[in-house]
């Protein structure tokens, strides 16, 4: 079996956490405050990583 290199569509919680650097309850302080959108399939919730990279964007503009 090989290793894909298609970057994933989605993150869980602790892989979006990983990707922006914060903890967990940061993330969740983001979704409740809908500063990034979440999708619920069944009872997973998911970050679509074009989120992650909307919120990681906006950040470096604020940086400037």
């Amino acid at each position: 079996m090989g290793t894909s290199t298609t970057p994933p569509a989605a993150f869980s919680i602790d892989e979006a956490a990983r990707q922006l650097s914060i903890g967990r309850s940061s993330v969740y302080a983001l979704i409740k405050t809908g500063d990034i959108r979440i999708v619920k399939i069944g009872r997973r919730t998911i970050i679509p990583a074009a989120e992650i990279a909307r919120i990681i964007s906006s950040d470096r503009r604020d940086d400037s």
